[in-house]
């Protein structure tokens, strides 16, 4: 029904504790669209994770409308004709560390915040070459921290289409590709924001500082009443700020510019699950920089693709696996002395790079899950 591979139907009844989780949904097919790949209605304490969702040609990917304290994390999503990632009417809910490519129809945004959602955490996630990156509207208090969003020929990547209140933060992201140098658009709807420590091609606005601009957009000039804010510069030459921009790894080079060269932020730790800040100050982007990984000896490192963000602890969930407090989960492991070794090792850096905070946090500030 409606183009649905996994869902819930709320027939007026309480949907709570639901797991959804290393599922494979492909080639979803309905002529007039679809609610989602995955639909997960009007459900509270639920988990969505590690799905994969692909070739739903006019479907959305992953739709959780009226969501509460549930986490949408470690999700792949490709090419959905809708809007990959959904979010209508949610509330103290987080999405964490999803892979978004290649949703390329007329509406389709990586990512929608709409309908009265409140408390929304977007965290960690990678959004590469769909229309939007990050559209919200009529919503309220929303921190965006850690995230890639690599435009697929639209102007704007973040975009605010209005009603928007409360506190929206955009923290550390990377935000690149934008057709017309107007990466991150705000709206003037009574809504406090800021915009601190980012990559951006152009555009943004609100209480803003340190942000390194990789192009300026028509307005943004002192013609016209702008100017760099304390710590912000204009750093065109992408090759100088990442390891390699044309095959999308925007990891820091150890002489880019954005080492060292943010402001404090409640930001603990960066997109692949790393402890902020590593040096003298914290850096710009999604992306902290380490000459070595951590925990290799060195003094911490270059962070590879993979690992969760700052973000979102699963809920407490009576599922097979689950240890409860804050969500860390230890997999099954083999009774060999090496498959115990393996299982505390990685334990370890579940625990390290998938927990975070509880679900009402009173401030985006993350303490370690131990």
């Amino acid at each position: 029904t409606n183009g649905v591979g996994i869902g819930t139907v709320n027939n007026r009844v309480d949907i709570r504790g639901v797991v959804v989780r290393d599922n494979v949904v492909r080639q979803i097919r309905n002529p007039t669209g679809g609610y989602g790949g995955i639909f997960v209605d009007a459900c509270t304490d639920c988990l969505v994770e590690g799905n994969t969702v692909e070739e739903a040609s006019r479907s959305r990917g992953i739709f959780v409308p009226g969501a509460v304290q549930t986490v949408v994390r470690d999700n792949i999503i490709r090419k959905a004709g809708g809007t990959s990632l959904t979010c209508y009417g949610c509330t103290d809910t987080q999405f964490v560390h999803n892979e978004i490519r290649d949703g390329t129809g007329t509406h389709a945004n990586g990512i929608t915040v709409y309908l009265d959602s409140h408390n929304v955490t977007i965290d960690g996630n990678t959004v590469i070459n769909s229309n939007i990156s990050l559209t919200m509207q009529a919503s309220s208090d929303l921190t965006v921290i850690n995230n890639v969003f690599y435009g697929g020929g639209a102007g704007y990547l973040v975009a605010d289409w209005g009603g928007l209140s409360g506190s929206i933060r955009l923290l550390n992201n990377t935000i690149l590709n934008s057709e017309n140098d107007a990466s991150v658009l705000f709206g003037d709807d009574g809504a406090t924001y800021e915009l601190k420590n980012n990559i951006l091609e152009g555009g943004g606005g609100g209480d803003r500082s340190h942000n390194i601009y990789t192009a300026l957009t028509w307005n943004q000039d002192p013609g016209n009443g702008w100017d760099f804010a304390e710590g912000e510069s204009l750093v065109e030459d992408l090759s100088t700020l990442f390891v390699d921009p044309d095959n999308l790894d925007f990891h820091l080079r150890a002489d880019a510019p954005a080492v060292d060269s943010g402001t404090i932020v409640e930001v603990a730790t960066d997109l692949d699950g790393y402890p902020r800040p590593n040096g003298a100050s914290y850096d710009i982007g999604a992306h902290e920089y380490y000459d070595e990984p951590p925990g290799t000896g060195g003094s911490g490192g270059a962070s590879g693709t993979g690992g969760a963000s700052s973000g979102a602890s699963g809920p407490a969930l009576d599922a097979p696996g689950d240890d409860g407090g804050c969500g860390c989960r230890l997999e099954r492991a083999t009774t060999s002395s090496t498959g115990w070794l393996l299982a505390l090792l990685v334990a370890g850096m579940v625990s390290r790079r998938l927990c975070s905070w509880p679900m009402r946090p009173p401030a985006p500030a993350v303490p370690a899950c131990g």
